[in-house]
Order: structure tokens, then sequence, then C-alpha cells
């Protein structure tokens, strides 16, 4: 998994490279910050490569109801978004899923 993240990470420094400059633009440019980002994710997954855990931590049994309930919550919070307003929905979305 860490030489498919290096792979990603090299993807994203590639494309932050080919960001436009706009007129606007400052001295470090647009792709600074993103490259940046880019070199601390594939610091950190080399040295997951290089220090795997012996004894990894598996996910819960049924990941899917997990992912299920979260799919449902976010479409009631969709659905009633309209009539309760941002701050009411967002506030009992967050409630169920915590």
């Amino acid at each position: 998994m860490g030489g498919i993240g290096l792979a990603l990470a090299a993807f994203y420094i590639w494309a932050a490279t080919i960001i436009p400059e706009s007129f606007m633009a400052d001295v470090e440019g647009p792709a600074t910050f993103p490259i940046i980002i880019a070199v601390i994710i594939a610091i950190c997954l080399v040295w997951f490569i290089l220090q795997p855990d012996p004894e990894p931590v598996r996910p819960s049994p049924n990941p899917l109801a997990e992912i299920g309930f979260a799919v449902a919550v976010g479409l009631h919070c969709a659905i009633l978004l309209a009539k309760l307003g941002f701050l009411i929905c967002t506030a009992r979305a967050s409630a169920h899923m915590s």
C-alpha cells in the first residue's frame, strides 16, 4: 500500500506543477502549498514502508453497516435541509454520526 501511496504523492506533485498561474500570483505561486503537502505525505509513506506495523489493527467486522448508516444520515440531512435550515440539519447529523 505504501508504494501505491508514493505513486499518488508523485502524481499529486505533478498535478500541482501544471496549475496555471494567474496574473495576480504571489512570489511562491499556486503550486507551492500542494507540493509541500505531497512531500509530507511521501515522507510519511516512506516511513510506513521502512517501519511496517507488525500487528495492524483490523477494521470492525461489519463496516458496510456503518457506511450505510452514514449514507442514510446524509440523505436525511439533505432532504430536511430546505425545511429545517443548515444549522439544525448539521447539528442533528453531527449528533447522529458521533
